[in-house]
């Protein structure tokens, strides 16, 4: 997702005109689903229920075994959304001093 989309979206959210939200080809959030968290088009399944499994070890094809109307491409989709989310993060390190060593908390 380029820059200028994002800004659109947000500024859409601002104004409150937001119904549903396209965030990727096959990912869209609506606050009448899930409470507007990312889902696959069309479905209840969130983008953090795809990763969560996947980050639990489970493989694509077990994941697409308990959702079979999703696809491969599905769950590429939640990565790619997910990816484009920490790519726009900020990150502000945190320094303090204890015993006379500097420390970054992450």
């Amino acid at each position: 997702m380029k820059k200028e989309q994002i800004k659109a979206i947000r500024e859409k959210r601002i104004k409150g005109k937001v119904d549903a939200l396209t965030l990727d080809e096959r990912i869209e959030a609506n606050p009448k689903v899930m409470l507007g968290k990312p889902v696959i088009k069309g479905t209840r399944i969130t983008v953090e229920l795809i990763l969560r499994q996947l980050g639990a070890g489970m493989t694509m094809d077990e994941v697409l075994e308990n959702y079979p109307h999703l696809t491969r491409e599905d769950l590429r989709a939640a990565i790619r959304y997910a990816a484009s989310l920490v790519a726009e993060e900020r990150v502000y390190p945190f320094f303090y001093e204890k015993h006379d060593k500097a420390r970054v908390l992450a």
